[in-house]
């Protein structure tokens, strides 16, 4: 029997009931938003076009920009990268997961621009293999690979898991979540056991958006509190969003303390992708919209879908600020990449690509957002599509390259444009204010 291909996403719709029977696309007249203090008397405050991109909180969370020349990363020569996150990082490590519920890419066409099916989830290189190149580090190998071992771990491991999240019960048996990826760590022997060269290792943790998938497909009617139609009050659901983003927060935060305390001193955190601009989140409130595959893909991201995303961004700018102070002896770098794929996304011509909403592999096509990437099988139930997945022929000029995942064209703007963000020593702030900078050295 074969694994079965699946993917970061695994549940019955992405769309919560809310979002049913229309599109909210986030434009300032239709886009509202409830702040804190109008929660209990059901007012509505609307969002400035910012928010309505992604760029901002729901609670109206604000952040200020931190700058320390400690946080130049891409001045500083590190001996190592160790990687700790989800399906924007793996390399691999799913192959070796146990059983066949694990997510997997290790099967053509993915990683067809790069090493093929190699397990990760693009056409080519992720982000990760861009940093990478970029401290001239050889890739790391995947950690959860039975033969390997801490000594080996020439320029550090990556444990990144498909599917991963920051809580276990985050597709439980399908990945190995952050606390898998922590323990193999120490099984390895951590830091101690790696042949260490002179120079520091980096730790990299990309993790948390399948923790908000997971949230958004049990039905949540995070739509509702958008729409000015329906007098439906924040506080129906806001504490269940605020308690996860919390524990999924508050998880990341113990994952960098916890590194630190083995030995780690050089810290880079990103947030999540905006889940509504993915072409799963576009194809699947579409479909329940009523879209009809004769229909042009939608050109924007879905503004409710992504608050949600752009909250944990705001919450994790606002523990990572603590965590410096916490952390004395520590460099921790926010990489915000949330509003930049939005920018992709939306504006892909600004980025040297064709095509920002939909998926170069996948079906049903235009959007190609409902099944996987080289098969047959639907992304929401794992069963079989009537309609296989199809493969463009300009994959190099998409945003996306399958339902969720950026494709390799993507990612090495996010990497150009974090190189910019490191060089200018900011600890926090949005990649998108370095966008095609031409005074960045890549």
């Amino acid at each position: 029997m074969t694994a079965r291909r699946h993917s970061d996403f695994h549940s019955a719709s992405l769309a919560p009931q809310g979002l049913r029977g229309r599109r909210l696309v986030g434009t300032e007249s239709d886009a509202v938003a409830p702040a804190s203090s109008a929660a209990s008397s059901g007012a509505r405050v609307a969002l400035s076009a910012d928010q309505a991109r992604g760029q901002a909180s729901i609670t109206g969370v604000t952040t200020t920009n931190r700058v320390d020349v400690k946080c130049a990363l891409a001045r500083s020569k590190f001996g190592a990268i160790y990687t700790f996150g989800d399906s924007l990082a793996d390399v691999g490590n799913n192959n070796y997961g146990r059983g066949e519920s694990f997510y997997r890419a290790d099967f053509p066409p993915y990683g067809m621009n790069f090493i093929p099916a190699s397990g990760r989830f693009s056409d080519g290189k992720l982000v990760i293999d861009y940093l990478s190149d970029h401290f001239q580090l050889p890739a790391a190998p995947a950690a959860f690979h039975p033969g390997i071992n801490g000594s080996a771990a020439q320029a550090g491991l990556n444990f990144a898991s498909s599917g991963a999240g920051v809580l276990d019960s985050t597709n439980a048996g399908k990945a190995f979540p952050l606390s898998s990826q922590l323990s193999r760590f120490s099984e390895l022997g951590g830091l101690e056991a790696a042949n260490q060269s002179p120079d520091p290792p980096l730790a990299l943790v990309s993790i948390a958006t399948n923790d908000y998938l997971v949230f958004l497909s049990k039905g949540i009617n995070l739509g509702r509190w958008m729409d000015p139609r329906e007098q439906i009050r924040l506080a129906e659901i806001l504490p269940q969003a605020q308690e996860l983003i919390a524990s999924v927060v508050g998880g990341i935060s113990n994952a960098v303390r916890t590194l630190h305390a083995s030995g780690f001193r050089h810290f880079l955190v990103f947030d999540t992708l905006p889940i509504g601009c993915t072409p799963l989140g576009l194809a699947t409130v579409a479909e329940s919209s009523g879209w009809h595959s004769n229909e042009p893909a939608p050109s924007q991201c879905d503004l409710a879908v992504n608050l949600l995303t752009a909250d944990h961004g705001a919450a994790l700018a606002l523990a990572l600020d603590a965590l410096r102070d916490e952390l004395a002896d520590a460099t921790v770098v926010y990489a915000r990449m949330h509003s930049l794929i939005v920018a992709i996304t939306e504006r892909p011509g600004d980025y040297g690509l064709n095509v920002g909403t939909s998926a170069c592999c996948g079906a049903p096509a235009p959007i190609n957002g409902l099944v996987q990437c080289g098969t047959s099988i639907f992304i929401s139930n794992g069963t079989q599509s009537s309609t296989p997945a199809t493969l463009c022929d300009d994959s190099q000029s998409r945003a996306f390259w399958d339902f969720v995942h950026p494709g390799q064209a993507a990612n090495q703007v996010v990497a150009r444009t974090l190189f910019c963000a490191l060089q200018a020593g900011v600890c926090d702030d949005d990649l998108l204010r370095f966008a095609n900078r031409r005074d960045c050295q890549s």
